[in-house]
């Protein structure tokens, strides 16, 4: 979903930051409340990841393993994975070779959805891009940061772009669903 307003309602990052916070709390409730009321629910969750822009500023807030990267000549990953793997890495109980093929790389410790208190990421951006991808983990999964690079540099549309990533991530492995909204920086 994307939302548009004429006029940004927020006075500062804390505002921004609690209005979307809000929004997943209201959302991990409700998924909550569906999941009591119907058994065939229980334990049903799912990622998120949102881009706010204001014309002067970015922010991303995430929970789960859905991503978001800058582009400009490279990409560059910005949220961190709510993942088992990812605190065992985070710990040094393992390291990047062994979290790539770990059996339990996919194990969310945060989703909306969970019944425990959820933590969303807030990152504002500060640096320059030429665009923003936000994506599910069908996409980084099936293609490779290379393979994604390569295609970012395409001199096409933002649709083609976007379509030519879910096309390869289909032909690569389209093991999982892939979400992708590709944004890329408009000419000031």
């Amino acid at each position: 979903m994307i939302i548009f307003f004429d006029h940004s309602p927020f006075i500062n990052d804390e505002s921004i930051h609690a209005w979307i916070s809000s929004l997943l709390l209201t959302a991990n409730d409700l998924l909550n409340k569906e999941s009591d009321m119907h058994s065939e629910y229980a334990g049903m969750g799912t990622t998120i990841v949102i881009c706010y822009m204001d014309g002067k500023n970015t922010y991303i807030s995430h929970v789960g393993d859905s991503r978001a990267y800058l582009y400009s000549d490279t990409l560059k990953q910005i949220t961190t994975d709510d993942t088992f793997v990812n605190e065992l890495l985070k710990r040094g109980i393992i390291n990047q070779e062994e979290a790539s093929h770990h059996p339990k790389r996919n194990v969310l410790v945060q989703a909306i959805g969970i019944k425990e208190a959820l933590r969303v990421s807030f990152y504002k951006i500060e640096e320059d891009y030429r665009a923003i991808l936000l994506c599910s983990d069908g996409l980084y999964n099936s293609l490779s940061s290379q393979q994604i690079e390569d295609i970012l540099k395409e001199d096409e549309s933002v649709n083609h772009k976007t379509e030519r990533l879910i096309q390869s991530a289909n032909e690569f492995g389209g093991l999982d669903n892939i979400g992708v909204l590709l944004i890329e920086k408009g000419e000031s």
